[in-house]
């Protein structure tokens, strides 16, 4: 009975003030990764896919830095969407209408880009590995890791 009453009496002093809740750790959990996209990955393949995207994230921000610096982040913005996406001639004619450029100037900077964007993901690539001679592999992997 003693023991109940000083139980009683805490909650009681506990609600005068603000009370407290109690949250569950698994109950956080369970939603957090019910919200999370179904995948039959093991976690070691989910880890290298976000280490390849973030290679190539890094990638695109130092290109992005490198545009911004030379007065030319209006042109990045446009263009920036041609390092993944499959090129058609519509495309090229109705960013260089947007652009104010011509068709051929259009195609130069893309060209140029993806260049600058493929040296940068190499440099990233480089800063990972021990010898330069696992660049290639590494880049397989990063790719394999992409791809499956």
């Amino acid at each position: 009975m003693n023991h109940y009453l000083a139980n009683d009496w805490r909650r009681a002093h506990t609600l005068k003030r603000g009370g407290r809740t109690l949250i569950s750790l698994d109950d956080t959990a369970e939603k957090r990764y019910a919200l999370d996209p179904a995948t039959d990955l093991t976690p070691e393949k989910i880890y290298e896919r976000r280490w390849a995207w973030s290679l190539f994230e890094r990638a695109v921000g130092r290109l992005r830095e490198q545009y911004t610096a030379a007065s030319q982040a209006r042109l990045f913005s446009a263009l920036k969407s041609f390092l993944a996406d499959d090129i058609a001639e519509a495309d090229y004619a109705r960013l260089a209408v947007q652009l104010g450029m011509t068709h051929g100037a259009v195609a130069t900077s893309v060209h140029r880009l993806r260049a600058r964007y493929r040296e940068l993901v190499l440099e990233e690539v480089a800063h990972t590995v021990a010898d330069p001679a696992e660049v290639e592999d590494e880049m397989r992997s990063l790719l394999a890791a992409l791809s499956s």
